[in-house]
């Protein structure tokens, strides 16, 4: 279950410019063509909060890779 933390940080993501839920689950699932990863793992270089998403979706219960 998303907590109200988890659920706000979504929020953001969706709202922002940064990587959407779809996305990092991809990310996290290796579905992904190479060119996606390389731009997913470009923005995570000088992005604190998707990385923070990135750790909390690798940690959470329900996540499964």
């Amino acid at each position: 279950m998303i907590n109200k933390k988890d659920e706000y940080l979504l929020q953001a993501l969706e709202e922002s410019r940064c990587l959407n839920r779809r996305q990092i689950e991809n990310y996290l699932q290796g579905d992904l063509f190479p060119e996606e990863i390389r731009a997913i793992e470009l923005h995570l270089a000088d992005c604190k909060l998707c990385n923070f998403a990135l750790e909390g979706f690798q940690q959470h219960d329900d996540f499964k890779i």
